[in-house]
């Protein structure tokens, strides 16, 4: 399916306020997982005009311009507008356009654990009609590294999250059961022994070897930089899946390992439940027991 794409460059100003529809956050965002967008919503968002909200990033906009060219699929014409233009053209003519923003959200605001403010990308759907209402159709959340709260997101982690939508919203417009990551990753039992796991080395804890990596996790993987994740995920590489740390929700403040194909996005296993929070009394990185669990969730 070809997309339509246009581009209308405006000047865009990054506001955080819960007055402003499509940026910020107040005490009714969302602080769970998203829940399983209606069938019938994931039917109107494909059919309808998408409208992609731009973060007022430089370099984040032109990421996710890239991304949405090259791998969207669900839309047939999408457009890429700052939030004040998004709600002139919306006006009187909600029926025709959905809408993808990218928030940034504080994580801490809600939570029970930790002290630390800390903050995550939420990127989520809603039909035009529905923008006053907090919750999406679909949303997936995205961890980032950050210097005084500007995200640093590579298009790796950005096609990710587009990704876990598209997918999403794709499967719910069949009709197809998807009540959430677990069930996800249970439908594609069997694929991980069928690719080589690429690791990010920076992601791995400090007490685990190379050595070590196959005590514990017996199918094929390989210690390699986020270059070259990157590479398998922008090339679709089907010998290959990868491993992405996410939020779980804010209600929780925990870290969860997902285990991706670089094919397609799709979820094939997960690291330990308990993996880590937000904040320092949990770690964050791949260990044996992550390892293990990569190989015990995928079969």
């Amino acid at each position: 399916m070809s997309i339509s794409i246009k581009r209308i460059f405006v000047v865009c100003v990054i506001l955080f306020s819960v007055s402003v529809v499509l940026r910020g956050q107040n005490s009714d965002t969302p602080s769970d997982l998203s829940k399983p967008a209606k069938v019938s919503d994931a039917k109107s968002v494909g059919n309808r005009i998408l409208l992609v909200s731009l973060y007022g990033d430089s370099i984040i906009d032109s990421d996710i311009e890239s991304i949405m060219y090259d791998y969207w699929k669900l839309n047939d014409k999408v457009q890429f507008l700052s939030n004040d233009m998004i709600n002139t053209i919306v006006l009187n003519n909600e029926s025709k356009y959905a809408i993808l923003s990218i928030n940034m959200v504080k994580a801490t605001d809600v939570s029970t654990y930790g002290t630390r403010i800390n903050h995550f990308l939420r990127f989520s759907v809603k039909l035009a009609e529905n923008l006053k209402k907090e919750r999406p159709v679909y949303y997936q959340d995205l961890d980032f590294s950050s210097t005084v709260d500007k995200p640093v997101v590579g298009k790796g982690d950005i096609l990710f999250a587009l990704d876990v939508l598209q997918n999403h919203l794709a499967a719910r417009m069949l009709g197809k059961e998807m009540l959430g990551w677990y069930s996800q990753i249970q439908s594609n039992k069997g694929q991980l022994e069928t690719k080589t796991l690429l690791i990010d080395v920076k992601l791995v804890d400090k007490k685990l070897t190379e050595e070590d990596v196959p005590l514990n996790y017996p199918y094929k993987f390989q210690f390699c930089n986020n270059t070259d994740i990157e590479k398998a995920q922008l090339n679709r590489n089907k010998d290959y899946a990868t491993i992405k740390i996410v939020p779980m929700g804010m209600g929780t403040n925990v870290l969860m390992h997902l285990v991706i194909d670089c094919e397609n996005g799709k979820l094939i296993s997960y690291g330990d439940s308990f993996n880590g929070a937000f904040d320092t009394n949990f770690s964050n990185l791949i260990n044996k027991k992550h390892l293990k669990m990569y190989f015990k969730h995928s079969n």
